[in-house]
């Protein structure tokens, strides 16, 4: 784990370092690292080192960790360190390092050093010789000037080199790399990653630590919640480092760290003062001295640096003071603006005040604010329904609060678990009890893609008969087409009693909404400017219903190939995301994008951006679904296979298509074909059972090419038949350009049917299925120009398998190596650095054989090679081996 630096930029003097021990400059090196507790200096420290060893020179690593002499880490190229009796004599380690002088010198930890080595170090970085280098760690807050960790009054060389590397806390975006890489990105979603980050402070070392608690806990097969990362407590490294400095602070001090505890969060002197009950005089001046478990934010603020040790603070703290804290906190953050209810409520909860408690949970549950992150808001009201004296109307009101709410914002199981709680009450009025289950079934039928949400709908929609505008939002809800079960014309029937039902302006806006989204995603030549977007003003039920519906059309418009339409749904959804603040929204609309920039090939960090949004509940259909398509495009097969969902797929019609299309190519290409088949075969029964053919776009051409290669033409022209009547009347230009593709599959293989099938694609920018189309009329010059697309793209799978079908073309037979041919030696030929990459995707060597027309012995002899040369024995090991292997 690599460390993050301000200040001098880490890489110059990992470069300055390097070129110093290589002899490449003469002039002496110091690297002062200075970094909090946890953030990383003996990695960076241990970064360093290996290049002394990369260079073979003499090195010595130096650790204080106590105030006696040090710990030698490692001693290279010099003599054996003073022995252990002596280990904290100075003078005895100044004869050693004058005798035998290393040309790098680690001390780390300095500031626990005794003033006999920090006078000790002060001297040799004073004197250092020419090609010398020292590293210097230390942690600012144990020094008395942070930014001098060898003290006052250094004199410095002139020849010196001086660099000082300040470590800072990781960025979110790094921990949630180290999260995914760790446990993988399906364990952790959104809400768990973000709250590791807040709880570590981006501290690397509390990270590490509690994603090993983490990873130790629980089923290895389930997602984690928030609730399981709280109830980690404090690592045990971070607890006894607290409680060491908590011990040492002045008494003003302790009282001011256990207010900042208690009100958990970042806050200005004069709260804390409240808090803590000092003068604001008293404790202004007691912050300096709670610096070491206290740091200031650029608003000037004061907080715990890692927020998880202000747990090990209040776990200290004995219950009458802790109590009496809370209620002082909940009255300090009741006086802001806006007033953070969820806070207030577990202050007064915390602190024996129940009756503030309930108005200050009631707050928070009908605050769409406070749902950015819903599990504290769920904290805050699962003890209201655990409490018996609380009546059921109470909590019938609150879970209708945290319902409406909760729509608009990131969908969590523990929301569904409460709302499940709350609807088996008894004593609820049945338009409570429907009003509630309805939103539970909105939430897992539409945000969670469960199919007990339909369920759930249903049963509402007969407890909601005398509330219309209820039952309008129920059966809009049943008319999205995309989750599998109900077919296109139960859809259809849900939507028009809708359009019945509806007798306001919200009702009449969701059922146009649902009426647009229905059109387009079955093709329908729906006028998308009817479309209209959420706007200020207009109620938060109206303005959701908007957000949906141009959500839905968004998504449907890419599948049915209107790509101009598509985008520009897109780029309203994103001008009006402050107006609605749904953050489940934005992540839809972010999903959808990568669909659109995948199907229009702009490729470049395309896969980066679905692995950022793989945790995130409105994104990860849409990334998964990239990914995979991806990951086959350029010979990654193993990556496929790692990123491919579960038994039940995708929930999403459309997308289980095109997965379907991509699995059965990888099939094919391995030569598993009655795999393929049935695959093929259960995608196209899943679209007969929908009846929307437009989503076959992606799926017919491999399927035909699958039926043809299983020997069952008459099953490929019975589809394609039943394909050609789905789209009859229908406005899809993908769909319609896939018939055209798929028609020429059963021509005989024609040339200018391909080529028209390609210019369709072409017409749409659309250059993935284009090239593929392209690729099928099978001629050189199309072969060149689809080689020259996929190459472009990054499709390397494409792209081999193309060389390779023009060198079977031309007669290109490999001759023996002649005189005037180089002899690779230890180095990789082109056609084993061919071979290799697509090996070590996960291919077989009869897929290879067949993509790079080879035998499949050649194939086994390239492989062979390729692991001999690069020193591996595992093919899944050959990618970073490769990177070792010159080309």
């Amino acid at each position: 784990m690599s460390p993050r630096t301000a200040g001098d930029d880490a890489r110059s003097s990992t470069g300055l370092v390097r070129r110093t021990l290589l002899g490449e400059r003469d002039r002496p090196l110091l690297v002062l690292v200075t970094g909090a507790a946890g953030t990383g200096k003996t990695a960076r420290a241990a970064e360093l080192l290996a290049l002394a060893r990369d260079a073979r020179v003499s090195h010595v690593d130096l650790s204080f960790t106590s105030a006696r002499g040090p710990l030698v880490r490692s001693a290279v190229g010099v003599g054996p360190p003073p022995d252990h009796a002596r280990r904290d004599d100075v003078g005895a380690w100044r004869d050693r390092l004058a005798r035998e002088v290393p040309a790098l010198l680690v001390v780390e930890d300095v500031q626990r050093a005794p003033d006999g080595f920090v006078s000790l170090v002060r001297d040799w970085v004073e004197r250092a010789g020419s090609g010398c280098v020292t590293v210097v760690t230390a942690r600012p807050e144990e020094l008395a000037d942070p930014e001098l960790p060898l003290g006052p009054g250094l004199a410095l060389p002139a020849a010196l080199t001086v660099r000082h590397e300040r470590l800072t806390p990781w960025p979110a975006v790094r921990v949630r790399d180290l999260v995914h890489a760790r446990l993988g990105p399906e364990r952790c979603p959104r809400q768990v990653v973000a709250r590791i980050a807040r709880l570590s402070g981006g501290n690397v070392q509390v990270v590490a630590d509690l994603l090993e608690l983490l990873g130790a806990a629980g089923p290895a097969d389930e997602p984690f919640t928030t609730q399981d990362v709280d109830a980690l407590g404090v690592p045990a490294r971070l607890a006894q480092l607290t409680a060491t400095r908590l011990a040492a602070l002045p008494s003003p001090a302790r009282v001011l760290v256990a207010a900042a505890a208690v009100l958990d969060g970042p806050a200005g002197a004069t709260d804390l003062a409240d808090v803590a009950e000092l003068s604001l005089e008293d404790a202004e001046a007691a912050l300096p001295e709670a610096g070491a478990l206290l740091a200031e934010d650029a608003r000037g603020d004061h907080g715990f640096a890692v927020p998880l040790a202000a747990a090990a603070v209040r776990d200290r703290l004995p219950g009458h003071r802790r109590r009496r804290l809370h209620l002082r906190a909940a009255d300090v953050l009741g006086r802001r603006e806006p007033v953070p209810w969820v806070h207030v409520a577990e202050h007064r909860r915390r602190g024996g005040a129940t009756e503030e408690w309930l108005r200050a949970v009631e707050h928070a549950a009908g605050d769409a604010g406070a749902f950015a992150d819903p599990e504290s808001v769920v904290d805050a009201v699962r003890p209201v329904l655990a409490a018996p004296e609380i009546g059921e109307n109470v909590r019938a009101r609150l879970a209708l609060r945290l319902s409406r709410n909760a729509i608009l914002t990131l969908p969590s199981p523990r929301t569904v678990a409460v709302l499940r709680e709350i609807v088996g009450l008894q004593g609820l009025a049945p338009g409570v009890r429907g009003e509630i289950r309805l939103e539970l079934g909105v939430l897992l039928h539409k945000q969670l893609n469960r199919a007990e949400g339909w369920v759930e709908l249903e049963r509402a929609i007969g407890e909601l008969r005398e509330r219309p505008a209820l039952l309008v939002r129920a059966m809009t809800a049943l008319a999205n087409p995309f989750q599998p079960g109900a077919g296109v014309a139960e859809h259809e029937s849900w939507l028009s009693r809708a359009e019945q039902v509806a007798d306001d302006d919200v009702s009449r806006a969701a059922v146009a909404a649902a009426r647009t989204s229905l059109a387009v995603a079955c093709g329908e030549a729906a006028p998308l400017r009817r479309v209209r977007p959420p706007r200020a003003g207009l109620d938060p039920r109206h303005n959701e219903y908007l957000a949906r519906g141009l959500t839905n059309t968004a998504v449907g418009a890419v599948f049915a190939g209107r790509f101009p339409a598509a985008g520009e749904l897109l780029d309203q959804a994103g001008r009006c995301a402050d107006v609605l603040g749904a953050p489940f929204f934005e992540q839809c609309d972010r999903g959808t994008r990568l669909l659109y920039d995948f199907e229009r090939g702009a490729w470049d960090g395309l896969a980066e951006r679905c692995r950022g949004g793989m945790s995130d509940a409105g994104v990860h259909s849409d990334a998964r679904l990239v990914l995979v398509q991806l990951a086959v495009a350029r010979g990654d097969w193993a990556e496929a296979e790692d990123v491919w969902p579960g038994r039940d797929g995708f929930a999403f019609v459309p997308y289980d298509a095109a997965a379907a299309a991509t699995r059965a190519r990888m099939a094919l290409a391995q030569g598993r074909v009655e795999e393929a088949v049935a695959t093929v075969e259960d995608a196209w029964e899943s679209l007969a059972d929908k009846g929307i053919w437009v989503w076959a776009a992606r799926l017919a051409p491999i399927a035909t090419q699958t039926w043809l290669t299983a020997g069952v033409p008459g099953r490929a022209a019975e589809a394609a038949a039943q394909f050609a009547a789905g789209l009859r009347g229908r406005n899809s230009p993908m769909a319609a350009a896939a018939l055209r593709w798929t028609r020429a599959l059963l021509a005989d293989g024609d040339p200018a049917s391909f080529e028209r099938a390609s210019a369709l694609y072409a017409r749409l920018a659309a250059p993935y299925p284009a090239a593929l189309a392209l690729e099928d009329a099978a001629g050189p010059q199309h072969l060149e120009a689809a080689l020259e697309t996929f190459t472009r793209l990054g499709a390397a799978w494409d792209a081999t398998r193309v060389r390779g079908r023009l060198r079977a073309l031309k007669g290109d037979a490999a001759p023996p190596r002649g005189r005037g041919r180089p002899a690779y030696d230890d180095t990789l030929s082109p056609r084993e650095r061919e071979v290799a990459e697509l090996a070590s995707g996960g291919m077989t060597n009869r897929a290879i054989a067949e993509t790079l027309h080879l035998s499949q012995r050649t194939v086994e002899h390239h492989v062979s090679r390729a692991m001999q040369k690069s020193g591996t024995r595992s093919r899944r090991a050959l990618p970073a081996a490769l990177e070792s292997v010159e080309p």
